[in-house]
């Protein structure tokens, strides 16, 4: 178990990407934690990464440095919460 810090830039129903310095190699099994804007509750989402953005990549998607996760086996009150926040933001939320 090692405890990561980074950002979530973009936030969907089916997973997020993940802005941090330190990526986890894809197929990694994660449990996220994070809180929404508006939200009091913490979300508890498990993902798998499925694929990173290095530096080289990171210029060419114009998103920093990361990974993208997709979401698996999470918590249904994590689910609805985050469908509902997608939904009240208007497809895909960029949190920043």
């Amino acid at each position: 178990y090692r405890e990561r810090r980074g950002r979530v830039v973009n936030l969907s129903r089916g997973g997020l990407y993940l802005e941090t310095d330190s990526p986890s190699p894809v197929g990694t099994k994660l449990t996220i934690r994070f809180t929404l804007p508006a939200f009091s509750n913490t979300i508890y989402a498990n993902g798998i990464v499925t694929w990173l953005n290095d530096a080289p990549a990171a210029r060419a998607t114009q998103l920093p440095k990361g990974m993208g996760v997709k979401f698996v086996e999470t918590p249904l009150v994590s689910q609805k919460t985050i469908a509902l926040y997608v939904m009240l933001s208007k497809d895909v939320v960029r949190i920043t």
